[in-house]
């Protein structure tokens, strides 16, 4: 009977190492598949970094954003000449504020 015990026990701590094993399996293969999908974004991404429409269009909105920073800058100056020059005219200062702050957040940014 202790001899059935001892091989009933040895069976239950065989078996909680399987199912242990088992999991750490799952784990691993769900891991697998993460990683395995991580990677087959990454390289479309890269074959998006090889794709020259891909960098045209980068550089057509960079002159877009350098043309709107330079028409910013002059809207804001002319503003302020024509508020400067007509007392009478209500200048929007919030206007002039925040063409100011677009200007130098892009200036900062170049």
């Amino acid at each position: 009977l202790r001899e059935l015990q001892a091989e009933r026990a040895q069976d239950a701590a065989t078996l909680d190492e399987a199912q242990k094993a088992l999991r750490e399996a799952e784990l691993m293969e769900k891991r697998f598949l993460e990683v395995a999908r991580e990677n087959k974004r990454l390289k479309t991404d890269l074959a998006a970094l090889e794709d020259e429409g891909f960098w045209k269009e980068i550089e057509s909105l960079q002159k877009r954003a350098e043309e709107a920073t330079d028409l910013a800058h002059e809207s804001k100056e002319t503003l302020e000449l024509y508020t400067g020059a007509f007392p009478s005219i209500d200048p929007p200062l919030s206007l002039i504020e925040r063409l100011g702050h677009f200007v130098a957040t892009a200036a900062a940014a170049t």
